[in-house]
């Protein structure tokens, strides 16, 4: 594909509008799911629409903005006011939190792994190589027997009283019984991955995001293809952690830092199609793939 699309093109239009289709039915979704209802959702996009034309026309006099930003939304001038004199919508943020900073360390230092490179399960207390130790490499300002009794309300982590032994849970990497948490992860992660996928549509930025993906596989297939990305996803997180905390150490040492932020991802996602594949070829690969095969092929 060559040149760049523009939104009001004719072409675009039935691809533009099945795209937020389906971006809405999963707003939708959890808003439904968690009773919000239509004109607390109404209020918020007007909101955000209002805000998202705002910020492509800073250098506009607020009189003739009011009018500009109408246009460019089909809300009317009286609610445009209105919401600009409202405080800009807030992103949710996932703070830092020193569970999340002692699961990095422990999932990534040495020290605190086994020879298969697994967390080791860890002394209660203990001067080195203990939770204890762990958790003072993050910070000296809190007790690490409460940061314990709250990541085990996490279920983050076990602990064994009769031992005095602290291991990773099956599933250490995902609060549990934290709904304020979780929903800060879908904000953080979601809309950073969407914030991706949409500069890349709109040709302003370039950040990678790549998906493989197929249809017409078993039950038994896709539990399969789960177990393998587990494993990958360790893999990366302890080559990829110790690099990012040495880069942000290096540069918080200079005089003019960048403050600049990245947030690296990976997902995976089954369900059930509405209606089941029609081909007459294999199952389908990504045409990424299938272009490469093909250039094999020609050769």
């Amino acid at each position: 594909m060559t040149g760049q699309a523009t939104p009001s093109a004719p072409s675009n239009q039935a691809a533009l509008a099945e795209a937020i289709d389906s971006l809405l039915a999963s707003v939708a979704r959890l808003a439904v799911a968690r009773g919000v209802a239509y004109a607390d959702i109404e209020e918020q996009l007007k909101s955000a629409m209002v805000h998202a034309a705002t910020q492509t026309m800073t250098h506009v006099p607020l009189h003739r903005a009011v009018s500009r930003i109408s246009a460019a939304t089909g809300i009317n001038r009286r609610e445009v006011t209105r919401l600009s004199q409202r405080n800009e919508p807030k992103r949710s943020v996932v703070h830092h939190s020193r569970a999340s900073e002692v699961m990095a360390r422990w999932l990534t230092m040495r020290a605190y792994q086994n020879k298969d490179g697994q967390p080791r399960p860890l002394p209660r207390l203990g001067a080195r190589r203990s939770f204890e130790a762990l958790v003072a490499g993050v910070s000296r300002d809190i007790h690490s027997r409460s940061l314990l009794d709250e990541m085990v309300r996490l279920k983050l982590i076990e602990y064994d009283p009769t031992t005095d032994v602290v291991s990773v849970s099956a599933d250490g990497t995902v609060p549990h019984g934290d709904d304020d948490r979780m929903l800060g992860f879908l904000s953080a992660n979601v809309s950073d991955h969407l914030n991706a996928a949409i500069d890349n549509v709109l040709r302003r930025r370039s950040h990678f995001e790549q998906a493989i993906f197929a249809d017409g596989l078993s039950d038994a297939s896709v539990e399969e293809v789960r177990r393998l990305i587990g494993p990958k996803w360790d893999k990366w997180v302890q080559e990829l952690v110790p690099v990012l905390r040495d880069r942000v150490d290096r540069d918080a040492a200079l005089e003019q830092s960048q403050q600049r932020r990245i947030r690296v991802g990976l997902y995976a996602f089954d369900d059930v199609p509405a209606e089941p594949p029609q081909r007459d070829g294999p199952a389908h690969l990504p045409l990424r793939l299938v272009r490469r095969s093909r250039a094999k092929n020609a050769d």
